[in-house]
């Protein structure tokens, strides 16, 4: 149910066609193995709709949010 969540951002990009995406995710998206393919997916999603892509794994907790895990950010625009 998560991945098919992730991936049905894509036909909300493909309808509204925003010009900056935003999606923040846990950071087993990129850490897990098992996981690694759908971040794979996600950012070739991405590309594949003509965005520029950049992402990396902060923790939030430095921006003032009240929880120590990391977060994986990722900005796309075109």
């Amino acid at each position: 149910m998560n991945t098919a969540s992730l991936f049905a951002v894509s036909e909300l990009i493909k309808l509204c066609r925003p010009r900056i995406v935003t999606l923040e995710e846990t950071d087993g998206l990129v850490r897990k193995k098992d996981s690694r393919q759908y971040f794979n997916a996600l950012i070739n999603m991405l590309t594949s709709l003509n965005f520029s892509v950049r992402w990396a794994i902060l923790p939030l907790v430095e921006y003032g949010l009240p929880q120590t895990r990391k977060r994986l950010i990722v900005i796309a625009s075109w």
